[in-house]
């Protein structure tokens, strides 16, 4: 049978030819934690999911199925400041809001592309990385990235803002682990050192004016 394995990050190093993703042909019945032993990335391998969801490393693999392996980041699962800080994961003032019931809160990031990137390279990435993270946070009831079509009237002089990311939250305090994670920050990493100018971005939280 065939899957595809992506590593991420450094994990790739564990990849033939250090690429970060391939098609395997593996035996019936083979677990992800003994695809993982074969290729040398056991005790390296920090969270795996397989077609966008969380799983355990005794799960089963089946033909066609895509494993994402990630790595804890900056040594372990302590949260670099420079990453939590991020205008996506800022705590809401109102941290006691779990549930649509008690005031969802709903968090808006307006992003720049840095010189040089093609859109269509950093919408393949949200396709193939961030929305299917995205999918395995608990605390993300949903989340989707608009990219910016026409004039924006009234804008400041200079400004290039191109993609507005709707993040709506279910247990704002779930959210601040969820990104204190080695995955939230790779996901952080890859996102503000390959695709958004950092410097550039707008952001606010907002609450629902009910009936």
């Amino acid at each position: 049978m065939t899957v595809t394995v992506h590593m991420h990050g450094n994990l790739r190093r564990f990849m033939p030819g250090g690429a970060d993703r391939l098609e395997m042909t593996l035996a019936v019945g083979t677990t992800i934690g003994a695809l993982l032993a074969d290729l040398g990335a056991e005790r390296d391998t920090w969270l795996v999911a397989v077609n966008g969801a969380t799983v355990e490393t005794g799960r089963v693999l089946e033909a066609g199925d895509l494993l994402d392996c990630f790595e804890p980041v900056a040594g372990g699962a302590e949260p670099r400041p420079s990453m939590t800080a991020h205008p996506r994961f800022k705590p809401s003032t109102r941290s006691d809001k779990k549930t649509r019931g008690d005031g969802m809160t709903v968090r808006f990031v307006i992003n720049t592309l840095k010189p040089g990137v093609e859109p269509a390279a950093y919408e393949k990435w949200l396709r193939e990385y961030d929305y299917r993270v995205a999918k395995t946070l608990p605390s993300i009831i949903s989340y989707r990235t608009f990219r910016i079509e026409g004039p924006i009237h009234n804008a400041p002089a200079g400004a290039a803002w191109r993609y507005i990311e709707r993040i709506e939250i279910r247990d704002v305090g779930q959210y601040q682990k969820d990104i204190a994670s080695p995955v939230g920050q790779e996901l952080i990493r890859q996102l503000y050192e390959n695709y958004c100018d950092r410097s550039k971005t707008i952001f606010f939280a907002t609450e629902p004016i009910e009936d």
